[in-house]
């Protein structure tokens, strides 16, 4: 995807360039591809950041006699 984009770039500068205007349509085009491209990696970046960080369930089982930390439904209620 990071080859896909630097091959928008390119391509966008290269349209600007010859089309002379930033406003173009096709300069707009390929910018908005770009655009979404981008936006893809963000999410991508994201997801893969907030999996990597989200803690590992540790078990509690120890401390209690019963084997669970909960409190009894009859406790619970009170």
């Amino acid at each position: 995807m990071l080859e896909q984009l630097q091959m928008l770039r390119h391509k966008l500068h290269a349209c600007a360039e010859a089309r002379g205007s930033l406003t173009d349509p096709d300069v707009i085009a390929i910018s908005e591809e770009a655009d979404r491209l981008i936006l893809k990696l963000q999410l991508m970046q994201r997801y893969e950041l907030s999996a990597a960080e989200k803690p590992k369930r540790k078990d509690h089982s120890s401390g209690s006699p019963s084997g669970s930390n909960r409190l009894s439904p009859k406790l619970a209620k009170k």
